[in-house]
């Protein structure tokens, strides 16, 4: 396999995103017609209200095999990730770790001071994902719409720094990357909170 490459979305880019979403979770959770309008009519405001975001997709050379997006959200100093997605067969090798981090990045360069997204329950993978980089899960909800079993919805929180300088918010997402990716441990393997922290002496 080539290296995965992540960059900003060119046109057209953002309705593949949509596929791939839909590709995935038709597959494994049933997911219909309701999700993907749900899903449609989100980009298509995302389309109309750019500012504050950004979408980027990872490549294997010319395919498109993941997205992550940032949408700025109505709560003051706040962002939303969605679109979160890596194709299954390219799961475990680190490429959702690298999604996330180039959205929080960004979200440190727009001096967004608090990040938040959904998620449902049984995505276990991606809830360790958000633990490791320090989201924690606030409030849940039941979603009888977008399959035949009733889901239970998960809105997970991260406090980015309180401070304006948005150069130390970058400066330390950049270094716990750095770090993460410096752990011996093979891309399946994923870290509590608490262990992330021991290892990085915090």
């Amino acid at each position: 396999m080539s290296d995965i490459t992540i960059r900003p979305y060119r046109a057209g880019e953002v309705s593949y995103a949509s596929y791939l979403q839909m590709k995935y979770y038709e597959r494994f959770y049933g997911f219909g017609d309701v999700f993907e309008h749900y899903l449609l009519a989100a980009m298509a405001d995302f389309l109309a209200n750019p500012a504050g975001g950004q979408l980027w997709v990872a490549l294997d050379e010319e395919e498109i095999i993941g997205s992550i997006a940032v949408v700025k959200a109505d709560e003051d100093h706040s962002a939303q990730l969605r679109w979160f997605q890596v194709d299954a067969e390219y799961q475990g090798q680190g490429i959702g770790k690298r999604l996330l981090d180039t959205a929080l990045q960004f979200c440190c360069g727009q001096a967004y001071t608090h990040v938040f997204l959904w998620t449902f329950r049984t995505l276990d993978a991606a809830h360790h994902l958000y633990e490791t980089f320090g989201f924690t899960q606030t409030e849940t909800k039941p979603n009888t719409e977008w399959c035949d079993k009733p889901l239970t919805e998960e809105r997970w929180d991260l406090q980015l720094s309180e401070s304006s300088e948005t150069g130390d918010c970058e400066k330390a997402y950049s270094c716990f990357f750095e770090e993460m990716n410096k752990v011996d441990q093979p891309d399946t393997q994923w870290f509590s909170v608490d262990e992330v922290k021991e290892k990085l002496d915090l």
